[in-house]
């Protein structure tokens, strides 16, 4: 009788374990595996589950890239000036020393050799003739990691060959890039006949400083025809003549 009762006692201390941890669990700080691992009683997102890219990119990061997105998001720059952010990407992400540096890294290392079949996700615009941007204001740029979408810059969008920057006013006009050596904004082209006098270069290292996603997007900026010279080609027309063709990306 008294093993038994002993047993009973057991067999209820084990069940109200379980069920204070299970009603405990969605309160789990940022422990990825564990808010992850959770029965169905968490209804809360844990902080890596927050959507950054759209598609199947998104849930790559989710189940394969958890940890590093989580400490990236909670780092509270990480997220915005790092991974939301037009390409290239500032130097505090890249070469400054630091934790910030650090958990950009180990997300762009996770994403590389995790989520490279799914990251990164479809282009939502075409830069060349601004399609997929309605809002007026709007600017189709080249986003992390390495597809196009649509920002909303702050201030009075700078027009070509006009000085500008990439993370900080003032920003290039609808179908403009901010040339990566003079600073100054080029037309986004297909062909030397987008480019005025110029020639459309599509080197993405050259042209933007940063790798592109989509191999099929055979994109570049208008530059000027002497290679030396790292200046856009100023007297490219505001309209493509190709009308945007050679990106694939966006139909």
């Amino acid at each position: 009788m008294r093993i038994s009762s002993i047993a009973m006692a057991l067999g209820s201390f084990t069940v109200l374990g379980f069920f204070l941890w299970a009603s405990g669990c969605s309160n789990l700080s940022n422990d990825c595996e564990l808010n992850l691992n959770c029965p169905p009683l968490n209804v809360d997102k844990p902080n890596c589950s927050k959507i950054i890219f759209p598609g199947t990119c998104d849930v790559c990061l989710q189940t394969s890239c958890c940890a590093e997105m989580a400490a990236c998001i909670d780092d509270g720059d990480c997220l915005p000036f790092c991974l939301n952010n037009v390409m290239p990407s500032p130097d505090v992400c890249t070469t400054v020393d630091g934790a910030l540096k650090d958990k950009y890294e180990a997300v762009t290392q996770c994403i590389k050799s995790k989520c490279a079949a799914d990251c990164p996700p479809p282009d939502t615009c075409n830069p060349v003739t601004h399609e997929g941007c309605s809002t007026i204001g709007s600017s189709c740029d080249l986003a992390y990691p390495g597809f196009f979408q649509c920002y909303q810059p702050q201030g009075t969008p700078a027009k070509i060959c006009e000085m500008c920057d990439f993370h900080d006013a003032p920003f290039c006009d609808s179908g403009l890039r901010c040339h990566p050596v003079s600073k100054t904004c080029a037309r986004y082209c297909c062909s030397d006949a987008d480019c005025g006098t110029g020639r459309c270069e599509v080197d993405p290292m050259v042209a933007f400083g940063a790798e592109l996603g989509h191999p099929n997007n055979l994109v570049g900026i208008c530059v000027h025809m002497d290679p030396m010279i790292a200046a856009p080609a100023c007297d490219a027309p505001m309209v493509a003549p190709s009308n945007g063709v050679c990106f694939a990306g966006f139909p």
